[in-house]
């Protein structure tokens, strides 16, 4: 409060479901509907989908960016104020990592642990799907 003047609140960006509906679901904690690519929740999604896809690509002869520069692509660099969207004072460290060279990380996503979770998501849906119709009935 002090330094804006007023109370800030972070926020996801993402729209949910009512208590209601979820209740109705049998399901608990928070139904996400919707995380619109321009919210926080939204940007999250499009680093990891990069990442991802960076990561996809190594030894491929590509050229590599480095984590930082990815993030930087995501939330649209620096703004007026020289403050990077959504890193408080985490900030700095970003800005120094971007004057080197960018690195190559070594995380790498398994296909076969990609597989395992895509399967896993898979299950889950039709357990759901299986629950919704027997609610109906």
């Amino acid at each position: 409060m002090v330094k804006f003047g007023k109370v800030t609140r972070p926020i996801l960006g993402i729209k949910f479901a009512p208590d209601q509906s979820v209740e109705q679901l049998g399901v608990s904690g928070v139904l996400v509907l919707d995380a619109p690519a321009t919210g926080p929740a939204g940007k999250a999604e499009t680093y990891q989908t990069k990442l991802f896809e960076r990561n996809s690509q190594i030894g491929e002869g590509s050229n590599q960016q480095s984590d930082d520069s990815i993030y930087m692509e995501v939330v649209g660099g620096i703004n007026k104020k020289g403050h990077i969207f959504g890193l408080g004072s985490q900030a700095s460290t970003i800005k120094e990592s971007l004057k080197f060279s960018p690195s190559i990380s070594t995380d790498v996503v398994q296909p076969d642990k990609v597989a395992a979770m895509e399967a896993k998501i898979e299950a889950l849906t039709v357990e759901l799907e299986q629950k919704n119709l027997d609610k109906k009935r």
